[in-house]
C-alpha cells in the first residue's frame, strides 16, 4: 500500500537480531528518496533491537522579512519598578460598576 502511494522503504536490513531469527520490524519511509544523504543500522551489542538512521537533505525557506524583537541588554530595574509603583492596579480589578469589588 505505501508503494503505491509512492513511499519507499529505506531500510531493508533486519532490525532486531536473535539466536533464533532476524526481522526486520522498524521502518523508515519516503517520499522523497532524491532527498536521501544517508542511513542504516548502528550495530551495537547492547541489545537485540538495533537503531537505525536516516539523513535527509533539507533546505528550510529563506525569509529576509524584518524579525522584530524586544532587546533587554539595556534594561533599567529601577525605572521598571518606577512604572510598576505608578500603575493604580485597583484600576484593572474592580467590576464594571467601578465600586472596587470583584
Amino acid at each position: 500500500m505505501l508503494l503505491n502511494l509512492g513511499f519507499m522503504p529505506i531500510i531493508t536490513k533486519p532490525t532486531i537480531i536473535t539466536d533464533h531469527a532476524a526481522t526486520l520490524i522498524n521502518h523508515i519511509y519516503t517520499n522523497t528518496p532524491e532527498k536521501l544523504i544517508g542511513s542504516g543500522l548502528c550495530l551495537a551489542d547492547i541489545f537485540n533491537h538495533l537503531p537505525l538512521f536516516c539523513t535527509m537533505a533539507n533546505t528550510l525557506p529563506t525569509n529576509n522579512e524584518p524579525r522584530f524583537f524586544r532587546d533587554f541588554r539595556h534594561f533599567n530595574d529601577d525605572a521598571f519598578h518606577q512604572d510598576l509603583l505608578a500603575v493604580d492596579f485597583k484600576t484593572l480589578i474592580s467590576d464594571q460598576n467601578g465600586n472596587g469589588s470583584i
